[in-house]
């Protein structure tokens, strides 16, 4: 809840106090995302937040996005077969 709380009021935070708690809080979140991925390596929320706070450049974050997009759009059409991928809008 603590950390659910603190990451809720970064974007309020002025830019000097942003920097210096962005990596602790990120790097936190990092290791609870971790935790519910072992857990659950499907939970795909956690995995795409997991990839955008990754400390990684933007062009590695952009290719795991689109990763776990093909990951999950081949486990829905595997696994429900009333998924239609082709709806207008969905990806």
């Amino acid at each position: 809840d603590e950390l659910v709380s603190k990451l809720s009021r970064m974007e309020d935070l002025p830019d000097a106090d942003f920097e210096r708690d962005r990596g602790e809080l990120f790097e936190r979140a990092r290791g609870e995302l971790s935790r519910i991925i072992e857990i659950d390596p499907e939970c795909v929320d956690a995995r795409l937040v997991a990839i955008q706070l990754a400390d990684v450049p933007l062009d590695a974050c952009l290719g795991d996005m689109l990763q776990l997009e093909r990951e999950t759009r081949e486990r829905l059409i595997s696994t429900r077969p009333s998924f239609d991928p082709d709806v207008q809008g969905l990806w």
